[in-house]
């Protein structure tokens, strides 16, 4: 597959991956009813970050997420669970991307694409809903540090920087699961 394919590939894979652990964690937390997924398809802003949420998280604050669940004074299961979605789901989605791809250059700028084109789109549909303030409370919660940066343009900025991040970390896996000879 060419840069385009792979492209819409790793697109698809990294919004059926998001929503499929979106699904668990709904499912194992407590109530555990899907209730708050359906809850999710009432605005632009939840939509968003249920198909693009994990791309708002670098990969150490993923993992870091997953070690908070052992601190917090006993075994916390959805937030290790919600620490493991944000780190599996691109790591799983740049796989898949990477192994369907028909050379490393494609793998990476495909995956690449993923991540930058998915931060704009979540940030479009923050900026259409209108909550692109609470997108950026949402980063700083996560541990990205904004300092107090509430204007829109950027938080799109900070958005994209971190995209970048994860589209050169998990790029990497993409460019070592293709098939394609060193």
């Amino acid at each position: 597959m060419g840069l385009g394919k792979g492209f819409i590939v790793g697109l698809v894979l990294f919004i059926v991956i998001n929503v499929v652990m979106g699904i668990v964690i709904a499912l194992l937390s407590p109530g555990g009813d899907m209730g708050a997924i359906m809850d999710a398809f009432t605005d632009l802003s939840s939509i968003g970050s249920l198909l693009f949420g994990a791309i708002l998280v670098t990969p150490g604050l993923a993992l870091f997420g997953i070690f908070m669940s052992f601190l917090l004074g006993g075994f916390d299961l959805v937030v290790m669970l919600t620490g493991l979605a944000l780190f599996i789901s691109p790591l799983v989605a740049a796989l898949l991307t990477g192994k369907l791809s028909e050379s490393k250059g494609s793998a990476f700028g495909a995956w690449f694409l993923v991540c930058i084109v998915s931060a704009v789109v979540l940030w479009v549909l923050f900026f259409i809903g209108g909550n692109v303030a609470t997108l950026g409370l949402t980063m700083s919660a996560w541990g990205l540090n904004l300092g107090g940066i509430t204007d829109d343009f950027m938080i799109l900025i900070v958005m994209i920087v971190v995209a970048v991040v994860n589209g050169i970390f998990y790029g990497c896996f993409s460019i070592l699961a293709s098939s394609e000879e060193w």
